[in-house]
């Protein structure tokens, strides 16, 4: 907030246009991530507030943005933000319409059925609220993925008159659902498999595919290149590892050393010290202690890293950092597995420093729907902290339902992130990014930010420069 302060002070100041409209970019973005309650004990203040939150919340409801927009406009016609809404168009009023059926394909037994409650609990929270001026509230159906083949109970939805199917959950039923049949009716599964394209095929899924694109992203644009990554020695490690180094090196970044550790250990000095060559270094102290004893022997990390990418879960990761500050201490680069959900600031505590890119739904401010987790606390309070981003998946879900046709054109703020649509109708997930400090993590801004680009209406922003994220 101070520094949102100064920037409006700095503000009057600016004489080149390009850089007032960024400044005034920054202000807008960091204050939308603020609750409303930090302008109020500033004159001044609330007006930028006002026009930040409306800008927060363009793609929740273009309609309403549009009215709350001109409201802004008219109500503060002699207030600096002008110069920068001079890049602001309404947002098309269409954002496709609600299928009138949809049917759900998900477990209710096995495996998988937890995870499916979770999506579950969210969707029907999104569809209890619908309140759409393009149509009215869609009718759902849902099938049980346990009682028969994924294809066949396409073919029964679709024969029953759905006109959007949201599931399966399993790779292997969406790989199935692909192979079996032609799809006459989109698909929105809720897993992504890897190399599957098809017509009417779109894949949504938590995938750390985008947590380690947002993360990779995030360290770069703080201006650090050589890393080493520290992944568990397991197929997930191996497959989060093949993620950072294709993205780092996307990103002209060099991976020095890749180190794996045992998750289910509690000391993790080894793994941190073959990772930044605190052992070589020990090795030569000693031998030059043999040679010249009044030497300084003190072994020390490797000099040419400036940054850590770490793949663990809070337990692990606490445990971790803390013996990493201990060896001399990093810049950190987490994948949001590292977060509970909740906020600890007591277990947390070791956590200061580390910085993660996780989903908007977790944090005041990130998110401006109107299904913010505070508003349905009763529904996650159902399920385990490892489940709550299942919830706002589920969400997200739902109001994907009535944007798949435009979702190209017209990127969509949801719980789990700001969404698009990749290569192979797969939803891609802008995430925010935070930092660890005194046990909380503490918003920093979207990796991909609205301050660099524009508000169109298109939903394509430009690129972000580091002074954006800070």
């Amino acid at each position: 907030l101070e520094s949102t302060k100064a920037r409006i002070a700095l503000d009057a100041f600016l004489t080149k246009p390009d850089e007032r409209k960024k400044n005034q970019g920054v202000i807008l973005e960091t204050l939308g991530l603020l609750p409303e309650t930090s302008a109020q004990k500033t004159p001044g203040l609330s007006e930028w507030m006002a026009i930040a939150k409306i800008l927060a919340s363009r793609n929740q409801n273009p309609a309403n943005f549009n009215a709350s927009l001109s409201s802004w406009r008219t109500a503060n016609p002699d207030h600096p933000a002008n110069i920068y809404l001079t890049t602001v168009a309404n947002m098309p009023d269409d954002t496709g319409e609600f299928p009138q059926s949809i049917a759900v394909l998900l477990p209710e037994s096995g495996p998988f059925l937890d995870v499916a409650k979770a999506i579950k609990a969210g969707f029907l929270a999104a569809h209890s609220r619908h309140n759409s001026s393009s149509g009215g509230k869609p009718t759902l159906h849902f099938y049980d993925t346990e009682k028969g083949k994924v294809a066949e109970l396409y073919q029964q939805a679709v024969k029953e008159g759905a006109k959007l199917v949201v599931g399966p959950l399993n790779k292997d039923n969406i790989q199935s659902l692909a192979n079996a049949i032609t799809l006459t009716v989109p698909v929105l599964a809720l897993n992504h498999v890897p190399n599957l394209s098809k017509p009417y095929l779109y894949q949504f899924a938590l995938s750390p595919i985008d947590d380690v694109a947002e993360i990779t992203q995030k360290a770069a644009l703080d201006g650090h290149k050589n890393a080493v990554l520290l992944v568990p020695n397991n197929e997930q490690g191996k497959r989060i590892s093949s993620y950072f180094i294709e993205d780092w090196q996307a990103l002209n970044g060099i991976i020095l050393k890749k180190q794996t550790y045992d998750p289910t250990k509690t000391d993790f000095s080894s793994a941190i010290k073959n990772l930044l060559g605190i052992d070589e270094s020990d090795s030569r102290a000693k031998n030059v202690q043999q040679t010249s004893p009044t030497a300084p022997n003190a072994p020390h990390k490797r000099g040419d890293v400036d940054a850590l990418f770490l793949s663990a879960y809070g337990k692990e990761g606490r445990m971790i950092n803390s013996q990493l500050v201990q060896a001399g201490g990093l810049p950190v680069y987490a994948l949001p597995t590292v977060y509970s959900g909740l906020p600890d600031s007591v277990s947390d505590t070791p956590l200061n420093g580390i910085t993660f890119c996780d989903t908007p739904w977790l944090f005041n401010g990130a998110y401006n729907g109107e299904l913010s987790m505070t508003a349905l606390r009763d529904i996650w309070n159902q399920f385990p902290s490892s489940y709550i981003r299942l919830v706002a998946m589920g969400i997200d879900a739902y109001h994907l339902a009535g944007r798949l046709a435009t979702l190209s054109a017209t990127p969509y703020s949801g719980a789990t992130g700001n969404l698009s649509l990749a290569s192979g109708n797969r939803i891609k997930r802008n995430l925010v990014c935070a930092k660890f400090a005194m046990g909380q993590p503490e918003l920093i801004g979207f990796t991909h930010s609205p301050s660099e680009g524009d508000y169109s209406g298109t939903g394509k922003l430009g690129g972000v420069t580091p002074a954006a994220m800070q």
